[in-house]
Order: structure tokens, then C-alpha cells, then sequence
């Protein structure tokens, strides 16, 4: 494959996970000619005003034994996450946008989904962090076959739950728990789907030892059909 052809279609998967589409149409009619907000900044301020991003109030922050009591939580953790990610977005832009000039896309574009994915990377995770998970996971692991006898037979949806992994929930929230009125949760565009997704697979698709995107999964079975372009 030549140069030019892979720089085609390098140009092609950028485009495609950059886009500003949603998964199903907005339903804000008629919006005022003072909003002057990207579809980017749309899904930044979606993200924001959600009661899924506020509830991260509540879950502590790792954090050392200090000798003050000013600790942060998940909320404030994100949102300091967030205002870096959006300068490094811009920064890396410059780059990206010099290669491939027909994005459609501003530094500040990129900034902004970068930021709005920060703003999501918490969103599932349980309290306690990867202990919360390993503790559901051993809860599901007791109980599906004994127990409660939820008596999954499907490998796919075992091991989404004995696995229980936070940034799918957190897809799951973005795509389908955050309620409001309809299906697609805050309905993002593609670009913020595709970059919450840092795990592109299944959970019968991990490997523990192998490279990072395959060492944790993305998304549940039930989700798939809420992935951005049909997949990754």
C-alpha cells in the first residue's frame, strides 16, 4: 500500500470518528440566533448539566493521607481533567489538522471533544474504584448460577457482568442511562462517543497481559447496537 493511499485512508477514519452526527437527530427545533455553541460544546454542556455528572459528587477521589482536609471528589477531579485535556486537544490539533486539512474540524473543535471526553471518564465508575468493580464482579461471579440464579447462559453477557468494567458502564451511561425522553441517553455526536470509547472491544475480547486497548473492554453486549458508526 502506498503512502498516499494509507495518508486516504488514515484522512477517511479520522473523518469518520470525528463527526458531528448523533445517533439520532436533535430535537431542538429552531435554535436561537444567539447560540452560538458548536455541536461539540453542545455535547460539553449535555455532559455538564446531566444529573449522571453531578452525582460524581459523591464518589471520592483516590488520594494520599494529606494534613488538610481539602480532598477531591470524582466531580472536581474531572472537570481538572477536563480544562488539561482541552489545551492538550488544541495543542495536538495543530498536527493533526496540518496532515489532514479536510477534516472540517478547528483546533477548538478537537479541544472541546477532548474535554468532553475527560468530563465522561469517571462517569461509571462504581465508589471505590477498581475495587468497586472486582467486588461487583465477585457478586455476579456467586451469583448467577447460584444464589439469586440469574441463570445467564450467553459467554458475551457473563462476562460483561463477572467482569464488571467501569468505562463500559460509562458508555452505557452516556448512550443509553442518562434519561431524557428517548432512546441514546445525551445523544452525543460520534467524535465524543469515539473517544470515550479508549477500549474498543468486547469482554470476550480482553487480553489481561496484551496491549493496552485490549487489556480492559469498552462496552456491554447490550450496547453494541449504540456504537458509533456501527463499530470500531
Amino acid at each position: 500500500m502506498s503512502k498516499s493511499t494509507r495518508s486516504v485512508e488514515f484522512a477517511a477514519a479520522w473523518k469518520k470518528l470525528l463527526s458531528s452526527e448523533r445517533l439520532r437527530p436533535t430535537r431542538v427545533k429552531q435554535r436561537s440566533e444567539f447560540d452560538a455553541r458548536t455541536e461539540f460544546e453542545n455535547d460539553f454542556d449535555r455532559v455538564i448539566f446531566s444529573s449522571s455528572f453531578r452525582r460524581l459528587r459523591n464518589k471520592a477521589q483516590v488520594f494520599s493521607l494529606d494534613s488538610h482536609d481539602f480532598v477531591r471528589t470524582r466531580l472536581t477531579h474531572s472537570i481538572e481533567v477536563s480544562t488539561i485535556g482541552r489545551s492538550l486537544g488544541e495543542g495536538a490539533a495543530a498536527g493533526l489538522l496540518r496532515l489532514y486539512p479536510n477534516l472540517g474540524l478547528t483546533p477548538r473543535d478537537v479541544g472541546t471533544i477532548v474535554a468532553t471526553a475527560c468530563l465522561l471518564h469517571d462517569i461509571g465508575n462504581p465508589p471505590f474504584g477498581h475495587s468497586g468493580e472486582k467486588a461487583i464482579g465477585r457478586w455476579f461471579l456467586a451469583n448467577i448460577d447460584n444464589g439469586f440464579k440469574l441463570k445467564l447462559s450467553d459467554k458475551k453477557e457473563r462476562g460483561d457482568l463477572e467482569n464488571f468494567e467501569g468505562n463500559a458502564q460509562g458508555f452505557r451511561i452516556a448512550t443509553r442511562l442518562q434519561w431524557t425522553g428517548q432512546d441514546f441517553g445525551m445523544n452525543l455526536t460520534v467524535a465524543a462517543l469515539s473517544s470515550l470509547l479508549k477500549y474498543p472491544c468486547a469482554s470476550d475480547e480482553v487480553v489481561p497481559d496484551g496491549p493496552k486497548p485490549l487489556s480492559k473492554f469498552g462496552y456491554f453486549k447490550a450496547d453494541s447496537s449504540h456504537l458509533p458508526n456501527g463499530g470500531c
